[in-house]
């Protein structure tokens, strides 16, 4: 992240919190399941990729979007509603597919006044759109 001024054609000066996790290995609300995580921006093109970054496409679908308002610390019980309260009763599945935060600049992790979103790959589980 200390780099992510050098970045050309961002879209906006949110940052990207993304993790994509290892399906196979187990749920992704599970402590122990495997990830990678990544820090990101979204970008308008790949046209100028500095040196020593990688990038990043995401697959694309359907995403339930969540906010998390508060210290980074107590957003364990935000994932415990969305993954043991609200997916089980829904209709819907978790995707394989990234799940992401949108972090808005000036995000702190220590602010009790902080937000961000959470955006969750979903399908339905009927195969209707």
């Amino acid at each position: 992240m200390p780099r992510r001024f050098e970045i050309a054609n961002k879209v906006d000066s949110r940052l990207i919190s993304m993790q994509v996790y290892d399906r196979a290995a187990g749920h992704p609300f599970a402590l122990e399941t495997p990830f990678v995580k990544w820090s990101a921006v979204q970008v308008r093109n790949l046209t100028s990729v500095q040196q020593g970054m990688n990038t990043y496409e995401l697959v694309g679908g359907h995403y339930a979007v969540f906010t998390h308002h508060g210290l980074a610390t107590k957003a364990f019980s935000t994932f415990w509603t969305i993954f043991v309260d609200w997916l089980p009763g829904s209709g819907l599945k978790l995707d394989d597919r990234e799940h992401f935060e949108w972090l808005p600049e000036g995000y702190r992790p220590d602010n009790e006044a902080a937000f961000e979103e959470i955006w969750i790959p979903i399908y339905r589980s009927d195969g209707l759109e």
